[in-house]
């Protein structure tokens, strides 16, 4: 557990980011199909675990072993899974408790359509995988576009090294587009042609080009100090190395948190982010595009006092934890009541109360930080769990010290 105390409610200093694990794991699954080197980082105290262990199950996928362990990273699960499916060679892929409750079956069925050959070793549907050496030479596939993307970018990376490539024809409402959208533009550094129609992406076979594109900071990590700026009196940070013009989808950041109160200003430096105003009274926002904002943006407004209505959750019962679920739980810790359905929540305004004991952090980095945001309009509060944030920001803590934060473990 972890107790935070803030120094004041109006703070300034800069703070280091974390690099953008969604562009990171995409760059790492690419460079493995394309040599036999992975990526050689210069920064390794900012790699989040979720990169640790997807370069691990790599490295041990690449070294000749049969058994790979993602651990809780669910990106690892479903981008091996489907690189492991070019391989042509037997090997079980596996995860934590946590990782085998959560569903997998559209990315094996698109798969096996192509030609893979996957067994599951446990229940139908979720993980732990056996893939049986295949070859797949590529071919038209159809995946729902009202799951994961990570299922689309997954088949989309390994169509480039296949002969005849891969045409995914999407199905029904897209949900989480911007992280399609950021595959084909790491697929396009790699020399990856697409073609995209309303309800169809093609990817051609390869031409070697190598990448030279530095890997960004995390725009998902920015949001916990937008938050956090938002709730303080007349704070101002500099987010390091962060580029306004990105193509992250978590990019949208300076436009929600704008309605928020907090205004952002590219610099030499990185993303100046300052208290410049009032919030709106009540906030909403559909975040079908940027589902990852979700947590951050309503402990924010739970913090500001303000109402809140997020839609286009419906993603978020199946990550780290059912985040709807969380949402709900810790935030009538200080007399939020949260109503939530399959993809949204929404609550009313209500006047600052002290919280209970302390923040349940569900080993959910997200929702470790965005109960963080919290400490600047309470005294002090306690979460469980803190390590967490290995997952996606191993030095969270480390800038909040450095800021003048009051930390006890």
């Amino acid at each position: 557990m972890i107790t935070l105390s803030r120094p004041s409610e109006s703070f300034t200093g800069s703070v280091n980011l974390p690099l953008s694990k969604s562009i990171y794991n995409r760059r790492l699954v690419l460079s493995c199909l394309a040599s036999d080197t992975l990526l050689d980082l210069t920064e390794p105290s900012l790699l989040p675990k979720d990169c640790a262990l997807l370069t691990a199950a790599l490295s041990d996928l690449k070294s000749g072993e049969s058994e790979l362990h993602v651990g809780d990273a669910g990106t690892a699960m479903r981008f091996i899974t489907a690189l492991a499916c070019t391989q042509e060679k037997e090997v079980v892929i596996s995860g934590s408790a946590r990782m085998h409750q959560r569903p997998i079956g559209i990315l094996v069925d698109a798969l096996i359509s192509l030609g893979a050959d996957i067994e599951y070793l446990e229940e139908e549907g979720y993980p732990p995988l056996k893939i049986k050496a295949s070859k797949l030479t590529g071919g038209k596939v159809s995946l729902a576009g009202n799951v994961s993307s990570q299922f689309i970018s997954a088949i989309l990376m390994i169509g480039g090294f296949l002969e005849n490539g891969v045409s995914i024809e999407i199905t029904g409402e897209r949900v989480s587009s911007s992280y399609i959208n950021l595959t084909l533009e790491v697929m396009k550094q790699f020399g990856i042609n697409t073609t995209q129609s309303p309800n169809r992406i093609s990817v051609s076979k390869r031409e070697e080009v190598t990448p030279t594109k530095a890997i960004e900071k995390d725009w998902s990590a920015a949001a916990f100090w937008y938050g956090m700026i938002a709730n303080s009196t007349s704070g101002e940070l500099v987010l390091e190395g962060l580029e306004l013009d990105s193509k992250q989808g978590d990019r949208v950041c300076p436009a929600l948190f704008l309605e928020l109160g907090v205004s952002s200003y590219q610099t030499e430096e990185g993303v100046r982010i300052k208290k410049s105003a009032k919030p709106t009274p009540y906030f909403n926002a559909d975040c079908t595009e940027f589902p990852d904002l979700a947590q951050a943006l309503a402990f924010t407004c739970a913090g500001l006092g303000i109402g809140c209505r997020l839609t286009g959750l419906s993603t978020l019962p199946l990550k780290e934890t059912d985040r709807l679920a969380a949402i709900k739980t810790e935030l009538k810790k200080v007399g939020i009541e949260v109503q939530i359905n399959t993809d949204s929540l929404q609550f009313a305004a209500v006047e600052k109360k002290e919280p209970t004991t302390f923040f349940e952090g569900y080993d959910d980095h997200r929702m470790v930080m965005s109960a963080s945001i919290l400490c600047l309009s309470h005294d002090k509060l306690s979460i469980s769990g803190h390590d967490a944030v290995a997952k996606s920001y191993p030095t969270f803590f480390d800038e909040l010290a450095s800021l003048g934060f009051s930390i006890k473990t």
